[in-house]
């Protein structure tokens, strides 16, 4: 009877819950959609974060810049990179030999092609630029790409530039530290390569210019950089060349997980993922060796990797930038113009500090003095497109600097404008900027003879024939005056108002004619011929 009860029992139980789920789902006419006591609805999912962050909402966080995008040009120019978490600034771009579009995206994590590449973590050095890194303090900021969808794209240095590589004035957030700042290059798809820095942040922005003769960018070969903050190692690492997958065992003691490197070799180049002095890698089963290039799951290489250090006691204290003096200047070529026609920032191609031999210095090393390049005429100013705020003079500290110096022009009339170069030791250099001049541009009535003339036939307030109006404008120019009106006061008055003439016939005119002259800028005249006669116009057949 017991075991009949429960039956019963759990039937009942089963027909409650029915019904009540009857209910729930409306079948009732007046029930509405409440739920039965007891029910568990499932929860709402969750919106997503929108595409390019990362967490949770309300709490999503920027992974991500939206795409900036440029045409590289047959000779240098600059454009603004996207902004991402306080970061941002300009991309020096050098000539291109084929302007296929370039996409630009900054990211605060590493970016994610296929194969993938590793996060900054171990860095190579290029002897080239002289500024090892030390990976044991390496904290990597931001994760620029470019690339390509078709064609490809061939960066060349030219006169404009003194590197066939792009350059980058980042603007930093305030948490970004004072540096010192370096650049690195995913170099060849096997390791990532100092190529630029140490640089100290200057006015809330960095400029960091690596020299390279060239760069290609296909749809398969993007580029990808990143901007860290990091030290030096004690010696030059080897150059990034070694095959991504080692497979050697050499050292059976160090597996992929291993917590010691007790049993290495003490000259083995590799070392344990938890010495000191090895760069923070992404995943806790990365292999013992330094290299960003290696499989998680990989054995040790007994060769050196391609950003191995060989030794574990880095050297605490940086390698200085190098110094050289400017001697005279290359002034290079600036931008032509005409009155009436800005110029905005455009870039002035070739300009260069030059040593004593007259050879130009390289864009890593720092002038010993500041050079100082300034315009004598307010219609043209300069700027550095690192930094782009018009002012009569910029200072320059590097021909990397030097390579990005633009000029501006309001279009004001101006005979020219003196650009003058100097520095300390050094012999000062300069160059004159001359736009080219416009006439007087008059519209109006003209004489058979197709010079401007105003005719009137008719006194004061005789309507038609007792006024004429013309205008006088000049590019760049907005101040022109007549005079020898004079001349005409036994007939006309003259008016202007802006670049508007009027003239009047008086009350009781005598037939007569004069002539004024239009007043522009630096000695530009137009003559306008003015008439009254008693009989009007005549009208030849």
């Amino acid at each position: 009877m017991q075991r009949l009860w429960f039956r019963g029992t759990l039937f009942a139980f089963i027909a409650l819950a029915g019904a009540g789920v009857f209910a729930a789902c409306g079948g009732g006419g007046g029930g509405g959609s409440s739920s039965a006591p007891g029910q568990i609805l499932p929860a709402a999912s969750p919106t997503p974060c929108p595409s390019g962050y990362v967490g949770n909402p309300p709490g999503c966080t920027q992974e991500a810049s939206l795409p900036g995008q440029f045409y590289p040009q047959p000779s240098p120019s600059a454009t603004a990179l996207p902004a991402l978490l306080g970061y941002g600034g300009t991309i020096i771009i050098p000539a291109a030999q084929q302007a296929t579009q370039v996409f630009m995206v900054l990211s605060s994590t590493v970016p994610t092609p296929t194969p993938a590449i590793p996060a900054l973590g171990s860095i190579a050095h290029r002897s080239l630029l002289r500024h090892p890194l030390d990976s044991s303090s390496v904290t990597a900021l931001i994760y620029i790409t470019l690339s390509v969808t078709s064609g490809q794209v061939v960066f060349t240095q030219s006169s404009g530039l003194d590197s066939g590589f792009p350059g980058f004035t980042f603007t930093l957030p305030s948490g970004a530290g004072n540096g010192p700042f370096y650049l690195a290059w995913f170099e060849n798809g096997t390791t990532w390569t100092t190529i630029a820095g140490p640089v100290s942040p200057s006015g809330g922005s960095v400029t960091l210019q690596p020299v390279f003769p060239s760069l290609v960018i296909t749809p398969t070969t993007a580029v990808y950089l990143c901007l860290y903050t990091g030290g030096v190692v004690p010696s030059v690492a080897p150059s990034g060349s070694a095959s991504p997958l080692p497979t050697s065992t050499t050292s059976p003691s160090a597996g992929p997980t291993s917590s010691s490197a007790a049993s290495a070799s003490p000259t083995s180049s590799p070392v344990s993922t938890n010495s000191p002095t090895t760069p923070p890698t992404t995943s806790p089963t990365t292999s013992p060796s330094s290299s960003p290039t290696l499989a998680p799951t990989s054995s040790p290489t007994a060769t050196a990797s391609p950003t191995a250090f060989p030794s574990s006691s880095p050297s605490p204290t940086p390698m200085p930038s190098s110094t050289a003096a400017v001697a005279s200047f290359a002034m290079g070529t600036w931008p032509s113009g005409a009155w009436g026609t800005p110029i905005s920032s455009s870039l002035v191609n070739g300009f260069e500090g030059l040593n004593s031999s007259g050879t130009a210095i390289s864009g890593s090393e720092t002038f010993s003095h500041a050079v100082t390049v300034s315009s004598n005429n307010s219609a043209v100013t300069l700027c550095l497109l690192s930094d782009c705020t018009p002012a009569s003079s910029v200072t320059i500290t590097s021909n990397s600097q030097a390579a990005v110096l633009a000029m501006s022009y309001n279009g004001n009339a101006i005979t020219s404008a003196t650009i003058t170069a100097s520095a300390t030791g050094a012999t000062s250099n300069s160059v004159t900027f001359t736009p080219a001049s416009a006439a007087i541009v008059y519209t109006g009535n003209l004489n058979g003879s197709g010079n401007p003339e105003i005719d009137l036939y008719a006194p004061l307030g005789g309507g038609t024939g007792s006024t004429g109006t013309f205008t006088a404008t000049q590019a760049g120019y907005s101040n022109i005056t007549y005079t020898g009106g004079s001349a005409c006061s036994t007939f006309a008055t003259i008016a202007q108002s802006g670049s508007t003439f009027t003239v009047t016939a008086i009350a009781s005119p005598v037939a007569g004619t004069c002539t004024i002259t239009l007043d522009g800028f630096n000695g530009s005249t137009q003559n306008v011929i003015i008439t009254y006669t008693s009989f009007g116009p005549i009208i030849e057949r």
